[in-house]
């Protein structure tokens, strides 16, 4: 039923309440806060909830008091004391939070410098406590009545808190969150002990924008107004928070701004259809509402002595022994100190807080200084004046790591980059000497990481937070960087380039996945600011004078101001942008889209930051332990960690690569044209790495060496070519690119001084001089998808690799005759080829049933080396030493290798961060040479160490062991010897390994006969079917595959297949 206002009796009260005397408001009553008519009224209808509502459904008629009636004012929340007889409520107009009293008519200011955005308070009747929210600033409050002592209590993790309500009786504090995710959360009254009691996104349709909150402390209950569900909605108190009620269900509300209550009605007002509801709490069919045309209600309590049970609190006496504040808690009371102290040892007084930059603070850099403000001085007073901490620099850049109190900055007179512990004594360290071209520094810390753009080497560099581990982490396309960012939750950096193209860029931290994140409507891009809160990014533009910003996800781009003066810097604090002009620090609102101040300097203001732990949340990250397991830089990533390696300074142009004891591996950026190959220093304990300084080199596939004129070969199957350089980069050779198509493997005759590659394209084998004269196809039938090439150069053999609908791996003389197959079963993907010449076994990686196997061409053996256990395991390119195998891995984007004789210690090498590596090659000295043994391991090195001083030293013991050794030696040889020529005299060869299982011999001289010869160069040798040998290097008939882990030769020898090492 709806009922008009139909008369009210007005006493009009102007501020401080002159002329006024007597008590203001007997009993019990209804009050709120009300603006309309360009006035902001404080209103009373006195009677409990029964004769409210009787009279508004029975008499039709209801009077109310305007208590205080003000223009240029906005009275939004409201509280009050009903022992002392207080009220209390917060102007957003006047940005101020009120006190007044109903017996004398007093009305203090409590605080001055609240924002627009100040709409709940709340009162601790007991300990004489005032907390309020504020949307703007995202913090939470507390002040004594008496405006002595004021604490920023809640101030990370809030998104616009709103409704807020104490709980006296057991030591709690409530509030709610109408951000981008709706919430409820609880505190103890000392702001400890918070936790989220119900979220939108843990309590589906239970809660979503909830506005005001009410606790009834007899049911132990607390309720709310959501002005999404257009509900009122209540959860019970008694610590499970399980119990979510709908008190009332129907849809009769549009903005439920906050609600009270007596022991029978539910009071709700609502501002967008000006009506004041009253509900039956028993049975909320039965309700009623006051309709008050063009004057909107907002902030509502019920006066009562029900409402504030009497309780007794320790505040009450000496102030608890606290030297500020005294609050409740649930075991009894806390102490408390105002913004800029800390509470002592004792737990009672209070000391000086030592930081240089102590609460929520907008710092600068001006000429020579760097100074500091709070984020409200906006609403400060206005003779607030900054306070410079560190003198005698000149900052272009900064930013700083709130965990540990440093401050990280680029100091343009020496052109290093330094950091400042904020306590008294600031301790400058100097830790990135040499860098002049700084315009943008970021701190990563989740991490631990410090990256920074330098316009004049024209990339972005990564070091650890005390500057060691230096490197590159982008160079290629640089033109101008500017601003940057880091974006831990999402492992993302974000940096602008004012060159040509202009453009803001992101890529993964690592400098992976990198794109370009802004390319259009955008003319100099410089400062950038992240918003960690909304997901957005900001950025300026010089060129357009203008402040815009875009979601994270490219999504969104918004235009938030137009600047009439050149801006330098920019940061960002909850709803506020901060940004620099000449002789200006600006606060602008964001989410008002409305300036908020513009403060005069007396200096000239360059970077500026929003200093504040809500801006640095800690969460776990896969960089946590052990540093993520790299030996130098560990970047996050959504796979894991990455590891990141330190690089010399003349990175970009570096000749000074070794000529043994390396690895070479080709690589391509995703989604790009930008292939490399990177040396790989295996001298170096950590593998240190740079790429070879190649030109036009788009997606190389396979490579090779050639010591002998010192240069690496490759195919780049973008460009369709064939080429060779030297490794300094000079002597770039297209060697081949005519009826180049697809070309995937290559290698080298280092003896024949001939090449060889593949053409997947064509399905062909060619062959050519080194500088790609004489050109022939070698094998140009039956092949399907030809990759791997390598070359044995004792038997002067061709093996390649076949991955397609029949994979095999075959073998053919380097004229094209005697091709025979010599594996064709259990295959998936054979990618890469590796040939051990001294133990006679070929090796491969099989991309599909992710193993990497070998087979003893003496022996007709196969065994699988390494079987990943991992499934996103992908192996490559293949090489080795007489010591180790190494390859690569497509997924794991890395270089790997383990023992070539076990499979045992699989390892990354060197923290190369790759995106599609491919090819691989190795050049290393034999190990007694110390050269690759020596980078192994630790325990490697150690028992190295041990055998050579039981070399240098020999005891006569040892002595007379040797020469028994030699005399065994002797003895077995004479025996081999006469059992040889048994064999011969028999027409009998016996097998390795089992002297009474024999071949028989043909031919006069103890030779085997010869195989057919092929009728045309390319003519297959059928295994088994005329040619009968003892080893494949004999031109032995391949195994056969019977059934399980067993493999059969012609000569119905069985080998076990058996893997060795299981990952």
């Amino acid at each position: 039923m709806r009922t008009q206002w139909q008369g009210f009796v007005i006493l009009l009260l102007m501020l401080e309440f002159h002329g006024t005397s007597g008590q203001l408001v007997e009993g019990s009553g209804l009050m709120w806060t009300a603006i309309g008519h360009g006035k902001s009224d404080l209103l009373f209808i006195a009677g409990d909830g029964h004769s409210i509502y009787v009279n508004t459904t029975r008499t039709k008629t209801v009077s109310a008091r305007v208590l205080l009636s003000e223009a240029e004012s906005r009275k939004v929340g409201l509280a009050m004391d009903y022992e002392d007889n207080f009220v209390f409520w917060t102007d957003i107009e006047r940005k101020s939070i009120f006190k007044a009293s109903l017996q004398t008519g007093s009305v203090w200011k409590i605080y001055d410098g609240i924002s627009n955005s100040v709409e709940g308070i709340a009162v601790d009747w007991v300990a004489k406590k005032v907390y309020w929210t504020d949307a703007s600033y995202n913090w939470i409050v507390v002040s004594d009545y008496n405006r002595d002592n004021i604490r920023t209590l809640i101030y990370t993790g809030l998104d616009k808190p709103r409704g807020i309500t104490v709980d006296p009786i057991h030591g709690h504090l409530y509030w709610c969150d109408l951000g981008s995710t709706g919430k409820i959360e609880k505190s103890n009254l000392n702001g400890e002990g918070r936790q989220t009691i119900l979220s939108e996104s843990s309590n589906i349709g239970k809660i979503q924008q909830p506005n005001g909150l009410e606790i009834d402390y007899y049911e132990n209950r607390l309720y709310w107004t959501d002005s999404s569900l257009h509900k009122v909605m209540s959860v019970d108190l008694d610590g499970s928070f399980q119990t979510v009620r709908e008190v009332v269900e129907e849809r009769a509300f549009v903005f439920p701004f906050d609600i009270s209550l007596d022991q029978k009605y539910f009071f709700i007002a609502d501002h967008s259809t000006e009506e004041l509801w009253i509900i039956d709490r028993a049975n909320p069919v039965n309700r009623t509402e006051l309709t008050f045309p063009q004057y909107k209600p907002l902030g509502i309590t019920y006066y009562s002595g029900w409402r504030q049970p009497q309780l007794s609190s320790p505040c009450s006496t000496n102030n608890g022994g606290c030297q500020h504040l005294c609050v409740g808690d649930p075991g009894g009371h806390k102490c408390l100190c105002i913004n800029g102290f800390v509470l002592a040892a004792d737990g009672f007084s209070c000391v000086t807080n030592t930081h240089l930059v102590p609460g929520h603070q907008v710092l600068f850099a001006n000429d020579d200084s760097i100074c500091r403000l709070p984020v409200d001085f906006a609403h400060s007073r206005p003779d607030i004046t900054e306070h410079c901490f560190v003198d005698g620099v000149h900052v272009g850049a900064m930013d700083y790591l709130y965990s540990q109190d440093l401050l990280y900055f680029h100091d343009m007179y020496h052109g290093i980059i330094r950091r400042a512990l904020l306590r008294d004594d600031p301790n400058i360290q100097d830790i990135v000497p040499k860098v002049r071209s700084i315009s943008g520094i970021s701190v990563d810390w989740v991490a631990n990481n410090l990256y920074w753009t330098d316009s004049e080497m024209k990339a972005i560099f990564v070091s650890k937070l005390d500057g060691s581990f230096k490197t590159v982490l982008v160079s290629e396309n640089v033109s101008v960087p500017h601003g940057i960012n880091v974006y831990p939750s999402k492992q993302s950096l974000f940096w602008s380039d004012k060159g040509s193209p202009p453009r803001i860029e992101k890529s993964a931290l690592s400098g992976r996945n990198r794109s370009v994140f802004i390319s259009t409507n955008i003319v100099m891009p410089s400062a950038l600011a992240v918003d960690h809160t909304n997901h957005r990014l900001y950025w300026v533009d010089v060129g357009l004078n203008s402040i815009e910003s875009i979601s994270t996800n490219g999504e969104k781009r918004k235009l938030i101001s137009f600047t009439s003066t050149p801006v330098f810097g920019l940061t960002l604090f909850q709803d506020h942008l901060y940004w620099t002009e000449p002789h200006h620090l600006v606060d602008f609102s964001h989410a008002s889209n409305k300036l908020v101040a513009r403060k005069r300097l007396d200096s000239f203001p360059t970077a500026v930051l929003a200093f504040d732990k809500s801006k640095q949340t800690l969460t776990p990250g896969p960089c946590d332990i052990g540093n993520g397991g790299c030996d130098e830089i560990c970047a996050p990533s959504f796979s894991g960690a990455e590891c990141l390696c330190s690089q010399a300074e003349n990175l970009f142009h570096r000749t000074d690569v070794t000529n043994d004891d390396f690895l070479l591996v080709a690589d391509v950026e995703t989604g790009t044209l930008n292939g490399k190959i990177y040396h790989i220093n295996l001298r170096s304990p950590t593998f240190k790495y740079t790429s070879l300084p190649l030109t036009n080199i788009a997606n190389p596939v396979a490579l090779d060496y050639d010591h002998v004129e010192a240069k690496v070969y490759w195919t780049d199957r973008y460009l369709k070519t064939i080429n060779r350089a030297s490794l300094d980069g000079s002597d770039h050779e297209v060697i081949a690119s005519l009826d180049i198509h697809v070309p995937d493997g290559i290698a080298i005759d280092v003896k024949g001084r001939k090449l060889y590659w593949t053409d997947t394209g064509i399905d062909q084998i060619t062959g050519a001089n080194l500088n790609g004269s004489n050109r022939q196809p070698i094998v140009f039938t039956d092949l399907q998808e030809p990759r791997a090439i390598i070359v044995d150069n004792w038997k002067s053999h061709i093996f390649w690799s076949d991955w397609g609908a029949e994979p095999k791996i075959e073998r053919v003389n380097q004229d094209g005759s005697g091709r025979v197959a010599v594996v064709s079963t259990d295959l998936g993907w054979p990618n890469g080829l590796a040939l051990d010449e001294n133990g006679r076994k070929l090796f491969w990686c099989d991309a599909k049933t992710d193993r990497i196997e070998y087979i003893n061409l003496k022996t007709s053996k196969r065994q699988v080396l390494i079987a990943f256990a991992s499934p996103d395991a992908q192996p490559f390119g293949l090489t080795l030493t007489d010591r180790y195998i190494y390859w690569t891995d497509w997924d794991k984007r890395q270089v790997q290798r383990a023992d070539k004789h076990t499979g045992y210690k699989v390892s990354r090498v060197s923290c190369l961060k790759l995106e599609r590596p491919k090819g691989i090659y190795v050049l290393a000295l034999p190990k007694t040479t110390g050269k690759e043994s020596q980078l192994v391991t630790e325990e490697d090195a150690t028992s190295t160490a041990k055998a050579d001083r039981n070399i240098n030293t020999i005891s006569p013991e040892s002595f007379i062991g040797v020469v028994v050794g030699i005399a065994v030696l002797i003895i077995a040889t004479i025996l081999v010897t006469i059992l040889s020529l048994y064999c011969r005299r028999h027409h009998k060869v016996c097998f390795a390994g089992s002297s009474n299982q024999c071949s028989a011999y043909v031919g006069d001289m103890g030779l085997p006969s010869a195989p057919p010869a092929p009728t045309s160069p390319n003519q297959r040798v059928v295994p088994g079917e005329e040619a009968t040998y003892s080893t494949i290097d004999e031109e032995l008939s391949l195994p056969k595959q019977t059934t399980g882990n067993q493999y059969e030769t012609d000569e119905q020898q069985i080998h076990d297949y058996v893997p060795m090492r299981s990952l």
